[in-house]
């Protein structure tokens, strides 16, 4: 049976006592049915979090990869699929439990890949959440603003979904009406966290934001840090995305930091949201160094795990085959 190694260019040679002669030079292409190098793996998940599915697919051409739910639609608004094919469903709600799966295609064939998602704690949750399509009215009341010294001429209100792309804002204005302080919003959808944000125009002059969005306020959980290969100089840090409630917005990445005990042995990374550990090489042999990660979003940094130690040379016990000494 032929396998992609196999391809090339293959010439025909016939030959008998008088001389010999070749055919025209042919290539041959053998294709490769889709297959997965990184198949996912069910994931349990509390309300409010994020699930991640990678799904890393091989085949030759390389095969197109499309995400669908076993029953019902993705949830709309709340899911993207990265660059890297993984499937990510953001502020997870009972509704989402289920079956989903990664489905790799080329010219010679198809392959398919399940997953189920579990939500934990489902029967305290809202029923009304199990309907995501749903139209729901909310009123704004009680929003505290800054007032200028001049007298306000309007109110600005602007709202947007907290999901990854969705950065455009809706915008209204609202008479500066002193007998009036709410606003009745439509359109929303059920499972849905939006941003919402009110400031008072008076001329020039624009007040802060009423609920300006804030760092996240709890560092990552079960950091760990280990020597990788044989010259041990090299580090493998991995961590855990902070509890869902203290993402206040959406997580952009992390940021990482490894400091030694002078400043030249000091370095820090930033890494996109979806990674959950960074391989750090070139370390100094003999040297102390202390491993910090933070969650980051459109506020800023938030705050650091405490300081993991590790000796460059030092073996670390607990990690399997591969890591370690």
């Amino acid at each position: 049976m032929a396998e992609p190694a196999d391809s090339g260019v293959y010439v025909c040679v016939a030959g008998n006592k008088v001389g010999q002669r070749q055919s025209s030079a042919a290539g041959v292409t053998v294709l490769e049915r889709p297959g997965f190098v990184r198949r996912p793996d069910d994931v349990t998940v509390e309300p409010g979090g994020t699930a991640r599915f990678p799904c890393e697919p091989r085949g030759d051409p390389m095969p197109r990869v499309h995400w669908q739910r076993e029953r019902g639609e993705l949830p709309a608004g709340r899911y993207e699929v990265t660059p890297d094919h993984t499937l990510r469903i953001y502020y997870v709600a009972p509704g989402d439990a289920g079956d989903y799966t990664c489905l790799a295609e080329n010219e010679v064939g198809l392959a398919s890949a399940s997953v189920r998602l579990v939500v934990q704690d489902t029967h305290t949750a809202d029923e009304g959440q199990r309907e995501p399509r749903e139209d729901i009215t909310r009123e704004l009341q009680q929003v505290q603003v800054v007032s200028p010294s001049r007298p306000v001429e309007e109110f600005r209100m602007s709202y947007r979904p907290l999901v990854p792309g969705s950065w455009e804002r809706a915008e209204r204005g609202l008479p500066a009406n002193p007998q009036e302080r709410s606003e009745l919003l439509t359109g929303f959808k059920r499972g849905h966290k939006n941003e919402l944000r009110v400031r008072e125009h008076s001329g020039q002059h624009r007040s802060p934001n009423s609920n300006s969005e804030e760092v996240p306020d709890a560092p990552p959980r079960s950091l760990t840090v280990a020597t990788v290969g044989g010259g041990n100089n090299s580090l493998l840090v991995r961590w855990e995305p902070p509890p869902p409630a203290s993402h206040t917005g959406i997580l952009k990445g992390y940021k990482v930091w490894c400091l030694g005990n002078e400043s030249q042995h000091s370095r820090n990374w930033t890494v996109e949201g979806g990674s959950l550990e960074l391989a750090i090489d070139g370390l100094t042999p003999g040297i102390e160094y202390r491993v910090r990660v933070a969650a980051v979003n459109s506020a800023g940094v938030g705050v650091a795990t405490e300081p993991q130690y590790v000796l460059i040379g030092q073996c670390l016990a607990g990690w399997g085959p591969g890591v370690g000494c």
